[in-house]
């Protein structure tokens, strides 16, 4: 019997890494010699692609950090949780018509609390309406709900993103290939 590797699929959850992706770089590119000479240090020391993940994310509009490598010089690249979070918020506070913006601590996810004025405009949307209109302002694809006290729970939807940051990272001229850190299960045949 030989062992086989194949994309596990699932209704319940994607097929990759919230997330994260894997890029390849272009040979003879800044990037593509700092995957390599990572990729000859034991044990393995990421710590030299971390300005090529904050130029790239810089340049996808996604703060990014380095969590591994694969066979063949790949780099998988993560969302850096926390910058986001932080990001989103600041840029929320800067609302005239915010009260208030906390992150969800122990989720999973990234998760803001968000409070409007009373009266606003914004407290009186349909949340799916005020999450578009806040998508297309902040440039993330998000989800949300409103909880019983009344505040907007917003979520970056990660899975969206991870298929938006691959076309992001696509059209950089040091990017060779990049795709999402697809889920893998092995199999007996």
């Amino acid at each position: 019997m030989v062992p086989v590797m194949a994309a596990t699929l699932s209704a319940q959850s994607p097929r990759f890494v919230p997330g994260e992706v894997i890029a390849k770089f272009v040979p003879g590119s800044e990037a593509g010699a700092a995957v390599a000479r990572a990729a000859e240090r034991e044990p393995l020391d990421l710590t030299g692609l971390e300005p090529i993940a904050a130029r790239l994310g810089e340049a996808a509009g996604v703060p990014l950090r380095p969590v591994g490598l694969n066979s063949g010089h790949f780099c998988v690249l993560s969302v850096d949780a926390g910058q986001l979070g932080e990001r989103l918020m600041r840029r929320l506070e800067r609302r005239q018509r915010v009260e208030r913006v906390e992150i969800v601590p122990d989720t999973a996810a990234i998760t803001l609390s968000v409070a409007f004025a009373a009266g606003s405009a914004e407290s009186r949307m349909r949340p799916a309406r005020l999450v578009a209109s806040l998508e297309r302002e902040l440039g993330l694809p998000l989800k949300g709900e409103v909880s019983r006290n009344g505040r907007l729970a917003l979520q970056v939807n990660l899975e969206a993103l991870t298929l938006s940051l691959v076309e992001r990272l696509k059209a950089l001229p040091e990017v060779e290939s990049v795709q999402p850190n697809f889920l893998l299960k092995g199999f007996m045949r």
